[in-house]
């Protein structure tokens, strides 16, 4: 696998880790924790139409060979967490 495939597998991973763990962190803001086998399966579902939703977005707004193109769809997962933890 090239550098580049590596790296696009390695920020999506974290990417949806890292979505799955707000909208965790937003149910327990709301009293409801994400602890059962069900729970976590819709949690983990959200993230990644999240995250495929975001690389969407991403494929539109840069490039597919931009050396840029990681970071800028790390920003915008970031982005999309902070967005989501403020939400009312």
């Amino acid at each position: 696998m090239d550098k580049m495939k590596l790296a696009k597998a390695e920020v999506l991973l974290w990417a949806k880790r890292t979505v799955f763990f707000a909208i965790t962190l937003r149910a327990e803001d709301d009293s409801q924790f994400v602890d059962d086998k069900k729970q976590s399966g819709h949690a983990t579902r959200a993230a990644r139409r999240v995250v495929a939703e975001l690389w969407e977005e991403l494929a539109e707004e840069a490039p597919a060979d931009a050396p840029h193109k990681i970071f800028v769809f790390a920003r915008k997962v970031l982005d999309w967490c902070e967005e989501h933890r403020r939400r009312d």
